[in-house]
């Protein structure tokens, strides 16, 4: 039988942070979120991504296995660690984690910036820009959905979750992180492991 697990994260902003979409979204700024009918949006593959990298630089430390082929393009198709197990690899069937995307509550600022040449330590020639950005305090949702984890699937992504509370998010933002709890979602026998249970306790709302 498939399990389901949904988790419901709060992201609070504790630096500025600025996720930018690659497009001209807004005339404001050179680098700006992405909107959705004039709303802030942060895609789910964002938040995906980040904890994937979360997961790669702790993996190891935590008795998870090394994910040396998870890192690198070329061999991720070979992989079979518990990074390429839970956020997939090409060819690996249908993704284990649906990650919603998220509205920021806030309004947004813009700020210029002059790009550093570090050869000469002078400005770089065209090196004006700015950037859009979530001031410190502002807060999104996000929920994630995963399918037919087995234990230790579900405290890589637990621990990858709480890691983000430690690593960069966006463009060198800092975000703390919290799980709006409902124990209703998450199958008992996972509540009853130990290690499980006491990240829950820790990022509890």
């Amino acid at each position: 039988m498939v399990n389901k697990i949904k988790l419901k994260l709060k992201f609070t902003c504790r630096k500025k942070i600025s996720v930018g979409s690659g497009k001209e979204s807004s005339p404001a700024a050179d680098i700006t979120f992405m909107r959705v009918n004039g709303k802030l949006f942060i895609p789910g593959s964002t938040v995906k991504g980040a904890l994937r990298t979360n997961l790669l630089l702790i993996a190891d430390i935590l008795g998870l296995g090394n994910p040396e082929k998870s890192k690198e393009p070329s061999k991720i198709a070979l992989s079979d660690d518990v990074v390429s197990s839970l956020f997939g690899k090409p060819g690996g069937g249908p993704p284990k984690l649906l990650v919603s995307p998220c509205y920021p509550d806030e309004n947004s600022f813009v700020l210029n910036h002059v790009s550093i040449d570090d050869a000469t330590a002078t400005a770089s020639e065209g090196s004006l820009y700015s950037a859009e950005y979530l001031p410190p305090g502002s807060t999104f949702l996000c929920e994630i959905i995963a399918r037919d984890l087995n234990s230790k699937e579900f405290y890589a992504l637990l621990a990858s979750i709480a890691a983000t509370n430690y690593s960069r998010f966006g463009r060198d933002g800092w975000i703390e992180v919290k799980i709006d709890l409902d124990e209703s979602e998450i199958p008992t026998t996972m509540l009853q492991e130990n290690f499980i249970s006491n990240i829950l306790e820790d990022m509890a709302e």
